[in-house]
């Protein structure tokens, strides 16, 4: 399912080219301050990872965080489709999200994960995050959006650090300027 609480899509929706378009047109109205949303819902920015016409996953940044966000779930959440898992795509997402979560004027980004979640954890260190403390059985991190100098990018390249951001996949361009497609 998708959505923000308010309407929910099923997957077949999704496969829907009409619904597909609102769905993404909602989304895109997440992101805009004069959107007014729900109690307790905040304002995203919804990137998704999708790779010569493959999706691998998506990711969220919130704009600013709620008294719960602050204590379990922060400003950037992610997922990466299962058979894509341990291929390095959610190291790539979220370090190719830092300059936009900077550009919202995030920064630091508080990301969260549950305190048994190797993966994620390692994802986080990765892009720069270091550990602020465990609540509620997840750890806190803290991560550097505006460091322009070294971006993580692992995936089916070798592990490599690249000095800018000229790397940045067309998918996060797109959609960070509120654009569908190529």
């Amino acid at each position: 399912m998708y959505g923000d609480g308010e309407e929910k899509w099923s997957r077949e929706q999704a496969d829907d080219p009409t619904e597909f378009v609102r769905l993404v047109e909602r989304l895109q109205a997440d992101a805009w301050p004069e959107t007014v949303l729900p109690p307790g819902i905040v304002h995203q920015t919804v990137l998704w990872f999708v790779e010569a016409g493959e999706w691998f996953g998506r990711l969220s940044i919130r704009h600013h965080l709620t008294p719960a966000l602050t204590e379990v779930g922060g400003h950037v959440g992610y997922v990466v489709r299962p058979s894509a898992r341990r291929r390095g795509y959610a190291t790539r997402m979220l370090a190719e999200s830092l300059p936009i979560a900077a550009g919202l004027g995030v920064n630091p980004a508080l990301l969260t994960c549950s305190a048994d979640n190797v993966a994620s954890h390692e994802v986080i260190e990765a892009v720069g995050g270091q550990l602020i403390d465990t609540r509620h059985g997840r750890l806190r991190f803290r991560v550097p959006t505006n460091n322009r100098g070294l971006i993580a990018q692992r995936g089916p390249r070798e592990n490599t650090m690249v000095e800018d951001d000229s790397t940045q996949t067309d998918w996060m361009r797109d959609l960070s300027r509120g654009r569908i497609g190529r």
